[in-house]
């Protein structure tokens, strides 16, 4: 008989966000809290999928919010964080901000 922990780490709640469980954007920023209260440290790949869920809702702004975030606690975003971001601004015909985030990556 296998014991199967219970207790979630920062990697399986990523997948549950990737994997979407976190369907709604509002439930993948809710994981992303569980995250910070399990004083676990949320990483790029983890911000990457609580953007993609924002982009899949069409929610470019808390998209957005989530890359201030990244800035504010000094995490380096990636080439995916960027063109997640710039498809939810897409999605949204948010061009101007799809153009900033872009503008932003060559700097």
């Amino acid at each position: 008989m296998r014991i199967v922990s219970k207790e979630l780490d920062n990697k399986s709640l990523t997948i549950a966000i990737s994997a979407g469980r976190g369907k709604s954007w509002t439930e993948a920023l809710d994981i992303l809290e569980v995250i910070k209260n399990k004083d676990l440290v949320p990483d790029v790949i983890t911000y990457n999928a609580v953007l993609s869920a924002c982009s899949r809702d069409g929610r470019w702004q808390q998209a957005l919010g989530r890359l201030k975030v990244m800035y504010s606690i000094f995490m380096v975003p990636d080439v995916i964080t960027y063109t997640t971001l710039i498809s939810a601004c897409e999605k949204s015909g948010q061009w101007q901000q799809a153009l900033s985030a872009l503008t932003a990556t060559c700097k």
